[in-house]
């Protein structure tokens, strides 16, 4: 059984092969990466905090930001579809669905998507796919929709 010893100089010694300078430097290069392990763990511990405090609001850029929390449970619309096309109305656009098949025989899918007007540094696209039924395809694109502008508190 071999018994290690974390110390920079057992570890040189047991590399006895090489000559003398070249062991000085591996040393060297040794005792750095220690350190830097050393720094990087007290950092981690609080160490530093890069300029801001921790009572320092945050700061509002006007950019709406996605709750992936509200994401992931799931929200009760009743009607979907009608939710999305109310929505659409009250920001003054027109509810447009682009519905497009894909595959042949079992293989067979709807895909259904739908820009969201909401304002963000990119646009953002509600999904909705099946196997099933075009419909299908729409409700399910409604339903993705209206929980993203749920996530993003517009709705």
């Amino acid at each position: 059984a071999v018994i290690e010893d974390s110390s920079v100089e057992s570890k040189i010694n047991k590399l006895g092969i090489l000559a003398s300078e070249e062991a000085e430097i591996m040393m060297n290069m040794l005792k750095a990466r220690e350190k830097d392990i050393d720094h990087s763990s007290e950092g981690e511990s609080g160490g530093v905090n890069w300029g801001f405090r921790e009572d320092a609001p945050e700061e509002d850029d006007g950019e709406l930001k996605l709750d992936l929390t509200k994401m992931s449970r799931p929200a009760d619309f009743k009607d979907p579809k009608k939710t999305l096309r109310g929505f659409f109305e009250r920001e003054g656009v027109e509810l447009e669905y682009v519905v497009t098949e894909s595959g042949v025989g079992k293989n067979h899918q709807y895909i259904c998507k739908v820009e969201l007007p909401i304002d963000t540094a990119s646009p953002v696209f509600a999904e909705g796919t099946t196997s099933g039924k075009k419909k299908d395809a729409v409700l399910a694109c409604a339903l993705h929709g209206c929980r993203l502008l749920d996530a993003y508190g517009v709705l």
